[in-house]
């Protein structure tokens, strides 16, 4: 059974599901889910009734089903763990123990399975993860925990802080949420820190200072630079790139796709279409906070430059793959280029 909402995996302090899987980007939600799925599954004598083995470092799974065979030990259920399960590190023989347990688990054991670092693309067909989707599926429940979007993250943040007694505004919010990727896991680290070392408020310096930002943050930050003709601090942010020894070709395919991002807002701004039809029109999803920054950017940038200035960031590209040229310096080169062609197109 696909569930949507995770407290349905143990509604009335009950654990109805013998099998569950538990998968997604949404790490911190993933986790609170397991947790309180295991606090309710397993009332008594954790140290006998629960075995949990961390399925990335290798998985034996003839102890796995000697435990999920096991009878609990003064309880009514027991719990076996396979979390983060890697399911391409599995051999052969491992996989199908696993999809015979599955299908024939005892009803006094629950079995929880947890992806977090690695995708279940259960929809590929014959593949490992179709298969355990399948299984876990029809034997007992499957629960998305899908990467929250920019805003939530931010709400998070905030909550988070609110306990510790410190407060983190909208802004500052989304400014952490940027700059840990909407990783929630990190999202709420970086929380705890930044309430130890601000006290009652947490201030954009504080987060600027303690939290170091995802490369996805960082290279927008130079675009943002860029937009806000600010040459030097665009220049600071490249030579900071350069020196967390940034692959040059990495750094200039997130600057063009921010600048993709800004031309595609100018076009739909331009058709007359709305920001909810413009993100469904470019399939965003998920990333609908990078369509956001571009159409605040977007409002800095002369229209009539942004075809030169893709077509400058696609000869870098092309010389960057070329060789013969170093990419530290072709990246250098073609910031300052960018900042040329706007400021032509500037009628100030």
């Amino acid at each position: 059974m696909r569930l949507q909402d995770p407290k349905k995996l143990y509604e009335a302090g009950e654990v109805s599901f013998p099998v569950v899987l538990l998968y997604g980007e949404d790490s911190y939600r993933l986790e609170k889910a397991a947790a309180e799925l295991l606090k309710n599954a397993v009332t008594a004598f954790p140290d006998f009734n629960l075995y949990s083995v961390d399925g990335r470092a290798g998985v034996d799974m003839d102890k796995v089903a000697d435990s999920a065979q096991s009878l609990p030990f003064m309880a009514e259920r027991r719990a076996v763990v396979l979390d983060d399960l890697d399911l391409a590190a599995l051999s052969a023989s491992d996989a199908e123990k696993l999809w015979q347990l599955l299908a024939d688990l005892p009803s006094t054991t629950l079995m929880l399975i947890t992806l977090r670092t690695l995708p279940l693309e259960y929809k590929k067909k014959g593949s490992r993860s179709q298969k355990l989707y399948d299984l876990c599926d029809k034997a007992g429940a499957v629960c998305e925990f899908s990467k929250p979007g920019r805003s939530d993250c931010a709400r998070m943040a905030a909550s988070l802080a609110n306990r510790q007694g410190s407060r983190l505004d909208p802004p500052e919010g989304l400014l952490l949420a940027d700059y840990c990727g909407c990783d929630t896991l990190r999202i709420r680290g970086e929380v705890e820190k930044l309430c130890a070392y601000a006290g009652e408020q947490i201030h954009r310096e504080d987060i600027l200072l303690l939290v170091e930002p995802v490369r996805e943050a960082r290279v927008f930050d130079l675009s943002d630079r860029i937009v806000r003709r600010d040459f030097r601090g665009a220049m600071e942010v490249v030579d900071r790139l350069l020196f967390q020894r940034e692959a040059p070709v990495s750094v200039l395919t997130i600057l063009t796709m921010a600048f993709v991002d800004i031309y595609r807002a100018a076009a739909a701004r331009a058709a007359g279409l709305s920001e909810k039809d413009a993100r469904a029109a470019f399939g965003y999803g998920a990333s609908a906070y990078r369509y956001t920054k571009a159409v605040e950017n977007q409002r800095r940038v002369d229209s009539r430059c942004l075809g030169e200035i893709l077509e400058t960031l696609a000869n870098a590209d092309q010389d960057m793959k070329t060789g013969g040229i170093d990419p530290a310096v072709v990246l250098e080169t073609v910031v300052a280029r960018i900042f040329l062609i706007m400021n032509r197109s500037d009628p100030s």
